[in-house]
């Protein structure tokens, strides 16, 4: 299940946006598409 189901889900979305942050500032002209998929 990786780190969708290592970390809280509030947790996981918090670290999500940091990198999404990160791939931002690295590159600017191309926006980051995130996704994550939980499925119960």
């Amino acid at each position: 299940m990786g780190a969708l189901g290592e970390f809280p889900r509030e947790q996981m979305l918090a670290k999500l946006d940091a990198e999404v942050k990160k791939w931002t500032a690295a590159d600017p002209g191309t926006p980051p598409c995130p996704a994550c998929t939980w499925s119960r």
